[in-house]
């Protein structure tokens, strides 16, 4: 009788030996398809993470582009009532509109990421700032402004009669100094890096 149950008992341990292997290539299998789901998971949050942040960076350049045109807009509207204005006068514009100057309160600004959202629509130095406007007045608004030198610029900045101005948008804040449209949007003029 042993002779007829060693058989089943062999064939019972052999058959339990692959239910055993089986089972650990289903955990395989399934340890498998969970870590594949969690990295398409982590994937798409990561993208929509990135769309969210794109899209709040974009908004927010689109708010100070917004805000920057409606204080160029109002800045035009006031150079032209000057007295002996003259449309082929050299402009000088101190200051940039930034956060500093003209903060937004935007909840987007916590959201944007990139130099783009730190910078804002002007340079921080002179020569930029000037070629910042340029763009800005030509492609808005049509006007190929002429800026006064940067002698010029240093000079009228460091005049009395020019910190005597107000900020803008008061009603000193834009005057004729020596046939120059003087703009004052801060009072800390910016300074020129490298030409």
């Amino acid at each position: 009788m042993q002779r007829l149950t060693e058989p089943l008992i062999i064939q019972t341990k052999s058959s339990a030996g692959i239910d055993r292997d089986r089972g650990q290539s289903s955990l395989r299998g399934l340890a498998g398809v969970v870590l594949c789901l969690a990295s398409i998971v982590m994937v798409n949050v990561m993208n929509w993470t990135y769309v969210l942040s794109d899209n709040a960076t974009y908004l927010y350049m689109k708010t100070c582009r917004n805000q920057t045109l409606s204080i160029a807009e109002r800045m035009l509207a006031k150079m032209d009532q000057l007295d002996g204005y003259k449309s082929d006068m050299p402009v000088l514009i101190s200051g940039t509109v930034s956060e500093d100057n003209y903060p937004l309160n935007s909840p987007l600004r916590q959201m944007s990421v990139g130099q783009m959202s730190e910078w804002g629509m002007f340079w921080k130095d002179y020569y930029g700032m000037k070629s910042c406007w340029s763009a800005l007045f030509g492609q808005y608004f049509g006007w190929n402004v002429t800026f006064c030198s940067f002698e010029d610029y240093e000079r009228i900045t460091q005049s009395q009669e020019y910190q005597e101005m107000g900020i803008f948008p008061d009603s000193d804040s834009v005057k004729i100094i020596d046939g120059i449209v003087v703009f004052k949007l801060t009072d800390d003029p910016v300074a020129a890096v490298t030409e």
